[in-house]
């Protein structure tokens, strides 16, 4: 095999990809009961290597400390490899809890979507609980 066909092939050389932005959306209650379904879901995003995960909170009815956990989890991961987690448009009741727990001032919250109406043609995977 030529050099140009092994290249072209694959045969020799790996190369590697990376994602830049995985959105994810979170529906229902982000509850000890949901954690363990989410944080395989995150797992897979996060063994993609993305920039950024954007997790849509739109329809997130509920976030216990589990979930909270579990978001500041991610955060760390994602920090350890240059990356970043974003919340976008949790409610107003979701976002005073981000604020009483003082997470809002570690995680970052996309207030400015929470305003936005919901057009229901997101391309985000959907996490229903």
């Amino acid at each position: 095999m030529s050099e140009d066909e092994s290249a072209i092939g694959g045969g020799c050389r790996h190369g590697t990809a990376t994602v830049s932005t995985i959105e994810l959306a979170v529906s229902g209650w982000l509850d000890h009961s949901a954690v363990p379904t989410i944080n395989a879901t995150f797992d897979a995003a996060l063994d993609r290597k993305p920039e950024r995960i954007v997790l849509d909170l739109a329809h997130c009815e509920y976030v216990d400390a589990a979930g909270i956990a579990l978001l500041l989890e991610v955060h760390r991961r994602m920090r350890r490899t240059g990356g970043m987690l974003e919340l976008r448009r949790p409610s107003p009741r979701l976002c005073r809890l981000l604020e009483i727990a003082r997470v809002d001032h570690v995680l970052r919250v996309d207030a400015a979507a929470e305003a936005q109406s919901d057009d229901g043609g997101s391309k985000a995977a959907s996490l229903s609980t």
